[in-house]
């Protein structure tokens, strides 16, 4: 018979805590590119992790927050606007617009 636990143990729980909701940042970066658009990835992965020291919101890596906004755009809830900036390392990226 194979052995299970009935109770989850202290780092289950810890894991469970510190796990975050694709949905809820998905529905933060909408709410950044929403109210700051156009706006780029690096521009968004610091207005996101600036409302997050705030907020107590989990702090994906900009990967990720990358990958979100990218999701975003599958859904057809964000497009590219057509238009470009610069990053802090001088090169060309795109800017995102939500889509209304």
């Amino acid at each position: 018979m194979p052995r299970s636990r009935r109770t989850p143990v202290e780092t289950s729980l810890e894991a469970l805590e510190s796990a975050w909701c694709p949905s809820r940042v998905q529905s933060i970066i909408l709410d950044i590119i929403c109210q700051h658009g156009p706006i780029a990835d690096d521009q968004i992965a610091r207005r996101y992790y600036q409302q997050a020291v705030r907020t107590g919101d989990v702090m994906p890596s900009p990967e990720s927050l990358r990958t979100r906004r990218s999701e975003l755009v599958d859904k057809g809830l964000v497009e590219w606007s057509g238009l470009f900036t610069l990053t802090e390392s001088l090169r060309r990226t795109r800017e995102w617009s939500a889509v209304l």
